[in-house]
């Protein structure tokens, strides 16, 4: 069977793409006026984390972030604030972002950004066709932190912040069970990883 082989890239992140360094003295909504904001809404390039940066101490508050995913099924995540001075972060990837509210006072000032981390689309493979090998590469010069996963859930059929997470894999591995695969990128700064994936009969 031919190799499939696609190559992600990023964009680098910043801490004020979806809203700018702001307060807000009550719980409600903050300003999404960022780099990537139209009219109220962020749209990112590509479907990744969210971070929020806090100038002061905010490990009180909880934060609720709303908006749509890569497929445009509306979702949203509550993270709590970080201490001074440090970013907390999404787990699920948001392709734009209608709204971030809180529900308390903030001390001091805020930024909503794009975090450096994503997880790629889910590959759906084929474990009945026999033994898949994956590979995945950093591009010359880049500089990334990433892992493999792959999942036994219904990929066709359930959501994908739903699926259950069965595994984070080495470099190159030989799988028979798995339904779908995905790279997770921890921290990215520059360059591209290829995903490349191959079936072998036993």
């Amino acid at each position: 069977m031919r190799a499939k082989r696609i190559v992600y890239t990023m964009a680098v992140a910043s801490a004020t793409a979806i809203g700018l360094l702001q307060t807000k003295g009550a719980a409600g909504a903050l300003l999404i006026n960022g780099l990537l904001a139209v009219s109220g809404v962020a749209i990112l390039p590509q479907a990744r984390h969210v971070s929020i940066l806090c100038a002061a101490d905010e490990h009180l508050i909880n934060f609720t972030v709303t908006g749509t995913n890569r497929y445009g099924e509306i979702i949203s995540e509550s993270i709590i604030g970080g201490t001074a001075g440090t970013a907390n972060k999404t787990t699920k990837n948001f392709k734009t972002v209608t709204g971030i509210s809180i529900d308390a006072a903030l001390t001091g000032n805020v930024s909503l950004g794009t975090a450096d981390s994503m997880h790629t689309p889910w590959v759906p493979v084929s474990y009945k066709d026999g033994w898949m090998d994956a590979a995945y590469t950093v591009s010359s010069g880049g500089s990334l932190t990433k892992a493999l996963q792959t999942t036994m859930g219904d990929v066709f059929n359930a959501a994908e912040d739903l699926l259950p997470v069965d595994g984070a894999l080495g470099t190159a591995v030989g799988l028979k069970t798995a339904t779908a695969m995905r790279l997770l990128i921890t921290s990215y700064v520059s360059g591209s990883v290829t995903l490349e994936l191959l079936h072998r009969r036993q």
